[in-house]
């Protein structure tokens, strides 16, 4: 028990094994480390490995009496290769979900996440009941600029964007961070795939953005100024 660990404001569904395995010549002398966190459960969690370290990102739905909304936990670990162990680093919380890996990307000391908070709000009445016509479903893009604080072990806020991303009830379908630049795709009708300058991490700045029927679930880097999206 003293090998698990838990979250601040995580609900805890399940338990994920971070486990380091030693690799030798000599099958009895393969060893392992092994650390268990509290958190998501399976079908909620993403994971972003960089060279250095490993982003575990738990999808948490949030309820109470008033409404719903969903958060991410971000927990980061150092990879010790010579050792087949990891450290914890930090742990931090932003609003929404991740759609996959390639949500998150970590580039010149910043950790960037593209998420959507799916949610929704309503009233209830003097009998604790749910007032159905003043129900109001959300869903709310944003893209984040993280940068780790290994003193106080939490992720500072460098940059945030959400205005203008996507439109009404859209959500995000498909992201490829390349360098300076994101590439987001959000979705509900039709395609707005989204142009993101991300030279400077404290102010992120939408620069275009293209219009196509259908949606890309995927975009792949093709030459030094294109990107392939593959979709529906």
């Amino acid at each position: 028990y003293n090998d698990i660990y838990y979250f601040d404001e995580t609900p805890a569904y399940g338990i994920t094994k971070v486990i380091g395995l030693k690799l030798e010549d000599n099958p009895q002398a393969i060893n392992f480390n092994a650390k268990g966190y509290l958190g998501a459960s399976y079908g909620y969690k993403q994971i972003y490995v960089s060279q250095n370290d490993l982003y575990l990102c738990d999808s948490n739905y949030i309820y109470d009496k008033n409404g719903y909304g969903v958060t991410l936990t971000i927990s980061q670990f150092a990879l010790d290769l010579v050792k087949a162990d990891v450290k914890y680093v930090a742990a931090g919380i932003v609003d929404g979900m991740m759609l996959n890996q390639f949500s998150m990307d970590y580039y010149k000391g910043y950790l960037r996440v593209a998420t959507t908070d799916v949610g929704a709000s309503w009233k209830v009445d003097k009998d604790g009941y749910i007032e159905w016509d003043t129900y109001e479903r959300r869903a709310i893009n944003h893209l984040y600029v993280l940068e780790t604080n290994t003193r106080t072990q939490t992720f500072k806020l460098i940059g945030h964007l959400s205005e203008g991303l996507g439109k009404p009830d859209e959500t995000i379908k498909s992201v490829r961070f390349l360098g300076d630049t994101a590439y987001i795709v959000t979705f509900l009708n039709t395609d707005p795939l989204y142009i993101i300058d991300l030279s400077d991490p404290a102010n992120p700045v939408i620069t275009d953005d293209i219009e196509l029927p259908g949606f890309d679930v995927y975009q792949h880097p093709f030459g030094d100024s294109f990107v392939l999206g593959l979709g529906y």
